[in-house]
């Protein structure tokens, strides 16, 4: 069973990832124009993204599960 991982991006770019997501393998742009959440794949794990933001930064979370 996969960990859940979490991203915090502003502009398409990672500002900050958990170790344990497999950045080779993510497309950014495939999941920042998701609505609230998206199921993806990601590498050889298929993960339930969820994300919103944080406002006050200009940020986007995203959390994979």
């Amino acid at each position: 069973m996969a960990e859940s991982a979490y991203v915090i991006a502003r502009d398409n770019q990672i500002l900050f990832h958990t170790s344990n997501l497999d950045l080779e393998s993510l497309d950014l742009s495939k999941i920042c124009g998701a609505e609230v959440y998206k199921i993806e794949e990601i590498g050889d794990t298929q993960y339930f993204i969820s994300h919103g933001q944080i406002a006050k930064y200009g940020w986007s979370y995203y959390c994979f599960v």
